[in-house]
């Protein structure tokens, strides 16, 4: 008797959070192709104006030659968002690329300075239909 109510119980947890699983894709990969080390910032713009500079303050992340960043939609309870889900209240979703070394001998400066002497190599502003296009691997340098 014992067996069948721990049997029950397990079937109505794993039930429970399989109904909690989103349908969507939580990752985005950024795939560096490029034979140098490139820094990338993620950018949450609000509309199409928004400025293509860098935003102090929120550094960048480096990703090696022939490597990838994955960068996990953290919304959504325990983190486990889905990037569909931002699509829905966001019409856009923006990557600065710039070259690591340079970014990183400058990245302690104001933020005048980081704008003036960090070149932007490449910016993203991709859209869902983007990304489902691209199988949500964004890769530098772009493929024409």
């Amino acid at each position: 008797m014992k067996r069948i109510r721990n049997f029950v119980l397990f079937f109505v947890a794993f039930t429970l959070l399989y109904a909690c699983r989103r349908e969507g894709h939580s990752d985005i990969t950024i795939v560096n192709h490029s034979d140098r080390s490139i820094s990338v910032q993620e950018q949450y713009p609000g509309n199409a104006e928004f400025a293509v500079l860098f935003q102090c303050g929120n550094g960048a992340t480096r990703i090696l030659p022939d490597s990838q960043l994955i960068i996990s939609n953290e919304d959504g309870p325990h983190g486990l968002g889905v990037w569909e889900g931002y699509f829905k209240r966001n019409k856009y979703l923006q990557f600065l690329i710039m070259d690591c070394d340079t970014y990183w001998e400058y990245h302690s400066e104001p933020c005048d300075t980081i704008h003036k002497y960090v070149p932007i190599l490449h910016v993203y502003r991709l859209t869902l239909e983007d990304l489902e296009r691209m199988d949500w691997k964004v890769v530098y340098p772009p493929v024409e």
